[in-house]
């Protein structure tokens, strides 16, 4: 089971996935946040081929890992994810 943890304004969430293709078993994400706005979210994950495409002949995909840190530069703005949703609406505390 993920594990949750919710301390002060502070989330962070261990997760696994699982596509057609590729796999992520090592998902982090940590959240900072500033009433009911998501002020800054980091993401780290490792993603690897699923068994069945690494067993192909040839195959040469290769291990990935990547990480993001998304923080909310000003009032109001939307932070698009990579596959262009819209993720969450950020809000800036510091700025009138």
């Amino acid at each position: 089971m993920p594990l949750q943890i919710l301390e002060g304004d502070v989330l962070f969430i261990e997760w696994s996935a699982i596509s057609a293709k590729t796999k992520a078993m090592d998902g982090i994400d940590t959240f900072v946040l500033a009433g009911d706005f998501i002020r800054v979210q980091t993401v780290r994950y490792t993603s690897s081929p699923r068994s069945a495409d690494a067993s192909r002949v040839g195959s040469t995909i290769p291990h990935a890992s990547q990480t993001v840190v998304s923080v909310a530069p000003v009032t109001s703005r939307h932070v698009t994810s990579r596959a262009g949703r819209v993720c969450h609406r950020l809000r800036d505390p510091l700025v009138s």
